[in-house]
């Protein structure tokens, strides 16, 4: 899980030259919460960013496997 030891990091806000912005937010859980089986969520805005994709395309794609990270709130824009 993103919070243990040697496994921080990721990107939690970021842009690209083709106007788009991802930020990363974590839903505060208590750590006794937290599934140290599911994914780092630490990389969803750099994905989002490298995707190619809408932002409203590549939430859509996302949601359907949220279940496998736990509880975050990725909020994407498309500056065109």
């Amino acid at each position: 899980m993103d919070f243990e030891e040697g496994k921080q990091g990721g990107t939690w806000q970021a842009m690209n030259t083709h106007g788009q912005v991802a930020t990363l937010l974590n839903l505060m859980r208590p750590l006794s919460d937290l599934d140290g089986t599911k994914k780092d969520r630490g990389f969803l805005a750099v994905n989002f960013l490298e995707s190619g994709m809408e932002g409203v395309n590549y939430l859509q794609r996302l949601r359907r496997e949220a279940d496998m990270y736990n509880s975050f709130l990725l909020v994407t824009i498309d500056v065109k």
